[in-house]
């Protein structure tokens, strides 16, 4: 059986993370850590979006057409009254200059009041105008212009952005508008943009309304899947995305199992993917966190004597703390086991209003695989977490009815094991969201 392509997963995963995002029903601090591009170290999902905007074909295309259309800015002529004495600036207002020699040094002709022209650029188009380079531009200085992947120079050779930069730094419509910091754009400056026929505007206006969709998470479906294929679908990136994937399906699964269970908007501090709540229950799911749990054995905590092999075992820990104090300078834990499941799901009884009690909890070991050998790896992991998952220092084995392990995995060939605690799921499975908890 083959692997389950890239594009296949972002087909799969892209409605999930559409409806997660509309409803700030996922963690965008841990879901940065996921979508990155190659080569940049964000770990901010509003930066992941900015980049995304600028890499989009509608953007690329703008910054293309803009040295064709930037001449075409709009400015309006307006005049000005100035008094100069002695000289003469620009046509002289005769009514304004009589007045004012009257008013002020009667007889002294060297007064005058002159209208002077001048071009005003602060006008709505061009704020809005301005608003979408500033935002451009800054992305691409600060994210794209060193990086030398082919993500970026297939869109955005040096060319273009040697465009941009001589577009806004340089260009001298440009610079006579209002300060990109210094512009709140009210709703007249956007429709002016809007209903403007020149291609400038409008395109600008289109563009910046798509920006604020997106950094307000108002994702469409083929927005999503654009986003998954630039950050996701490389070779080394894909076990991620199928993990999302795994997650993603697992949360549609409990809210679909709990009556009134619904997805929660998420703070910026919590460890959790996503949390989940009714009246009487909340669910946090986590994704490379371990939640209220841990999985932690110290050889210093066995009953002595050791057995003799357990002996040798905390000679070897003995020697390498001696060892990598004097080699690193740091401490190292004497662990016989730890670790922690790709996924885990807490479901908690709400049993007042300030108190829960933890009900049940599933581990998830995620393999994106077709082969027995890393199916068998990933099993033989989960039933170690299994085993050893502690909550406050006790064994979730001894303490807690409803302890469950899901080994989801890709395109492995398989049979149900034959207990109620343990689940093997594949891809085919896994799309089929009802079957995930029955």
């Amino acid at each position: 059986m083959a692997k389950t392509p890239a594009f296949d997963l972002v087909e799969a995963a892209q409605e999930e993370l559409a409806a997660f995002l509309a409803t700030g029903g996922i963690n965008e601090r841990k879901l940065s850590k996921k979508l990155d591009f190659s080569g940049l170290d964000i770990d901010d999902f509003s930066r992941i979006k900015q980049v995304h905007f600028v890499l989009s074909k509608p953007a690329v295309e703008f910054v293309q057409e803009l040295p064709r259309r930037i001449r075409k800015v709009k400015k309006e002529s307006h005049r000005s009254s100035e008094i100069s004495r002695g000289e003469i600036r620009g046509k002289i207002d005769w009514g304004a200059t009589t007045k004012l020699r009257h008013s002020q040094s009667y007889g002294d002709t060297s007064l005058f009041v002159c209208e002077a022209p001048y071009f005003e650029y602060d006008i709505p188009e061009n704020l809005v105008l301005k608003k979408l380079l500033s935002i451009i531009y800054r992305t691409v200085e600060r994210d794209l212009k060193e990086v030398e992947y082919e993500w970026r120079t297939d869109r955005w050779d040096d060319e273009l952005v040697t465009d941009i930069e001589r577009t806004f730094e340089r260009n001298v419509h440009v610079n006579r508008i209002r300060d990109p910091e210094d512009i709140r754009l009210r709703e007249r400056d956007l429709d002016a943009a809007r209903k403007s026929r020149n291609e400038l505007y409008y395109e600008s206006y289109k563009l910046l309304r798509q920006y604020r969709k997106l950094m307000a998470n108002e994702f469409d479906k083929e927005e999503i899947g654009e986003l998954l294929q630039q950050t996701l679908v490389e070779p080394k990136e894909v076990s991620t995305l199928f993990e999302l994937f795994c997650v993603f399906k697992l949360v549609r699964a409990l809210s679909e199992e709990y009556p009134g269970l619904r997805i929660q908007p998420m703070r910026k501090t919590s460890d959790a993917i996503a949390r989940l709540e009714s009246q009487d229950r909340v669910v946090n799911v986590y994704h490379d966190a371990g939640g209220d749990l841990e999985w932690y054995e110290s050889i210093d905590d066995v009953k002595r004597p050791l057995p003799d092999y357990l002996q040798r075992y905390e000679r070897v820990l003995d020697e390498y703390e001696e060892a990598s104090q004097e080699t690193l300078g740091k401490n190292v834990k004497r662990s016989l086991f730890s670790g922690r499941p790709d996924v885990v799901v807490e479901v908690y009884e709400k049993t007042s209003a300030d108190d829960e009690t933890l009900q049940r909890v599933i581990l998830g070991e995620v393999k994106y695989t077709d082969k027995e050998s890393t199916f068998s790896e990933g099993l033989k992991q989960l039933l170690k977490y299994l085993q050893y998952a502690k909550s406050d220092e006790e064994y979730l084995k001894e303490t807690l009815s409803k302890l469950e392990g899901f080994l989801m995995v890709d395109s492995v060939a398989f049979d149900q094991p034959e207990r109620d605690d343990l689940s093997v799921f594949d891809t085919d499975l896994l799309r089929e969201t009802e079957e995930l908890l029955s």
